[in-house]
């Protein structure tokens, strides 16, 4: 018999789920993780590692249900690849469960029951007044665990050099801007006035294209023909591959933007901060307005030093006591 604090189910995406559960062990609480696939690559090891990670999960939950573990909390993140029967049959084995939603509930199945938990956490401003769930933001992935940094932005830079394309324009007069996600909404549009508005610009683009999104990388290559300052990168970037280019000195800003449907800061957000990367997003995005509430919910100065990058675009600085780590997020939510 395995007797353990907690018990942590969480998608397989960037590995947040790992950043969950080494915070947890930070603070002296037994765990076992629970990786559900989610984001995989179509490739013989990516099937190989969502295979195993199936067959992990359900060894677990009927080493629960058989009473084989014995965990005293279960913390579910997102929650909307799990079915209510399976639910029900682990709290019948635990004193409290936890839902820890890191999208906004509009996003997840309908299915997704949050009345079966008993404590929620919420990011999405909206979601928490509206459902009156607990307001916990997310946090960066890039801090160790134990709260400190590894290689800061300006170490990293006096060791790399400038790398630019050839041109017209200096190096040192050229602003290399980072974007990475998805390209929906209206992303693009946003994408292609920056580069007209900026022109001494460098935009790159990593979409999360992968095997199964390779029409979606063509058309939006045949899309910005013309724009000879966005270059779009195939490939899905892991969060190592993430943290060298932030930290590579190479990118003076990253482009951010939050969809219409969330009012809640993103990863991105606090991944860029951690790594004292200065921020691009377009005037009027909710990402100003969902920061600054941010800041007075969490008793932080509100002023956010904007500046205009051009007619429409406005930057902000990095701010310490912004950073947030996975340990940061889980005191905040379980009170440890």
């Amino acid at each position: 018999m395995l007797n353990v604090d907690f018990l942590v189910i969480a998608p397989s995406f960037h590995k947040y789920g790992c950043d969950i559960s080494k915070a947890l062990t930070k603070f002296g609480k037994t765990n076992v993780l629970v990786q559900w696939p989610e984001g995989g690559q179509l490739s013989v090891l990516g099937i190989l590692s969502s295979f195993i990670q199936i067959v992990f999960a359900g060894f677990v939950f009927i080493s629960v249900s058989i009473g084989l573990i014995k965990p005293v909390e279960i913390l579910v993140v997102k929650g909307d690849f799990l079915k209510n029967k399976t639910l029900l049959r682990l709290k019948k084995k635990t004193k409290k469960m936890c839902l820890w939603l890191m999208d906004p509930v509009a996003r997840l199945r309908e299915e997704l029951s949050t009345d079966l938990y008993d404590r929620v956490f919420s990011f999405d401003l909206a979601d928490v007044k509206q459902l009156g769930f607990l307001y916990v933001p997310l946090f960066s992935s890039f801090l160790n665990s134990d709260g400190r940094q590894t290689m800061s932005r300006d170490q990293k830079f006096k060791q790399s050099s400038r790398r630019g394309l050839p041109g017209e324009v200096p190096q040192r007069l050229i602003r290399r801007i980072l974007f990475v996600g998805s390209i929906y909404g209206e992303r693009l549009d946003d994408l292609i006035l920056l580069s007209r508005q900026v022109g001494n610009s460098q935009i790159c683009v990593w979409g999360g294209f992968g095997p199964l999104k390779l029409w979606q990388f063509f058309r939006l290559k045949r899309k910005l023909i013309g724009f000879k300052n966005i270059y779009v990168r195939y490939g899905v970037l892991s969060k190592a591959r993430l943290d060298e280019l932030l930290t590579s000195g190479h990118f003076d800003l990253v482009f951010n933007s939050i969809p219409t449907d969330q009012r809640g800061l993103n990863m991105r957000f606090f991944e860029s901060n951690s790594r004292g990367i200065s921020q691009v997003t377009k005037r009027g995005d909710s990402l100003v307005s969902v920061l600054r509430e941010h800041c007075g919910r969490l008793g932080q100065a509100e002023d956010l030093n904007a500046s205009f990058l051009s007619d429409d675009f406005l930057t902000f600085a990095p701010r310490k006591d912004l950073d947030r780590s996975a340990a940061d997020a889980l005191k905040q939510a379980l009170g440890l």
